[in-house]
């Protein structure tokens, strides 16, 4: 995740942004590493954009809303799920409230609100 990359603790704006960007490039080349060695016909790569945090803050968000972009943008990807809804996300890229176990982890209806968040017939190609 970003907060495992360590975003909450950044302010500067270029820390910010070279942090994204390898977390971008490392992403990508996963995802590039699994469209390759898919050999089952049918096969999807469904990704998770990032999810809330609440020790972010709103010039994180603007990371945040720039990773699920590019994710969504990758023609490797059949479909990204957005955590950055209204089901989970309050703003400034934090959980809403009751959602979380800690500042960085949903608890079991943040969980079950994530869950949500996934349109079924994107994941399964309808």
């Amino acid at each position: 995740s970003m907060a495992n990359e360590g975003l909450p603790w950044l302010r500067a704006p270029a820390d910010m942004d070279a942090l994204t960007d390898r977390y971008l490039a490392g992403y990508n080349a996963v995802v590039k590493a699994l469209r390759q060695h898919l050999v089952k016909p049918g096969a999807r790569i469904i990704v998770g954009c990032p999810y809330p945090n609440d020790d972010y803050e709103e010039a994180h968000l603007t990371r945040l809303e720039r990773v699920r972009e590019a994710i969504r943008s990758w023609p490797e990807v059949d479909y990204a799920v957005d955590f950055l809804t209204p089901l989970v996300h309050a703003g400034a890229g934090r959980w809403c409230k009751g959602l979380a176990s800690d500042a960085g982890h949903p608890n079991s209806e943040g969980h079950a609100q994530m869950f949500a968040s996934l349109d079924l017939d994107k994941v399964l190609g309808h």
